[in-house]
C-alpha cells in the first residue's frame, strides 16, 4: 500500500492540446479547475488535495493551481495569445471515486475543445 492509498486518495491526469486558445478559453481553464474542486467538495464533503494544470506553447508557459476553493485558481507565467497550446492536467485528491474524478475532469475539458493525446491518461493511481 502506498501513501495515497493509505490516505484514501486518488490521482488522475490527462494531457492534450487546444488549438487557438484565446483569453476567454484561458479564463475558462481556471473555471474548469474550480469545477473539479467543487465536485470533489460536493462528493466528499471537503476539498482536500490539489488540481494543477500546465499550459505550454511556443509563446510561453503557464501553470494553474487550485489548492483552496475560496482563493480560486492561481495563474503563474504568461502566454502570447491566441496560441496553440499543450495542456497537462493533474488532480490528486482524497475521498472520491477515481473513475468519477476522471469523468468529471474529461467532461469539463470538452467545453474548451480539448483534444486528448492518443495515450490519454498519464496518471492512474487508485
Amino acid at each position: 500500500m502506498n501513501s495515497a492509498e493509505e490516505a484514501g486518495g486518488t490521482a488522475f491526469g490527462i494531457s492534450g492540446s487546444i488549438t487557438a486558445m484565446d483569453a476567454a478559453v484561458l479564463e475558462e481553464l481556471g473555471n474548469i479547475l474550480m469545477e473539479i474542486g467543487e465536485w470533489v467538495r460536493t462528493s466528499s464533503g471537503i476539498f482536500l488535495g490539489h488540481v494543477k494544470m500546465a499550459i505550454s506553447s511556443a509563446g510561453g508557459d503557464m501553470t494553474l493551481n487550485l489548492t483552496d476553493l475560496k482563493r480560486g485558481a492561481d495563474f503563474h507565467g504568461a502566454i502570447a495569445l491566441p496560441a496553440d497550446v499543450n495542456i497537462r492536467l493533474m488532480a490528486a485528491v482524497l475521498d472520491v471515486s477515481h473513475d468519477e474524478l476522471a469523468v468529471t475532469a474529461e467532461k469539463a475539458l470538452r467545453k474548451v475543445n480539448f483534444k486528448a493525446d492518443k495515450k490519454g491518461k498519464i496518471i492512474e493511481l487508485r
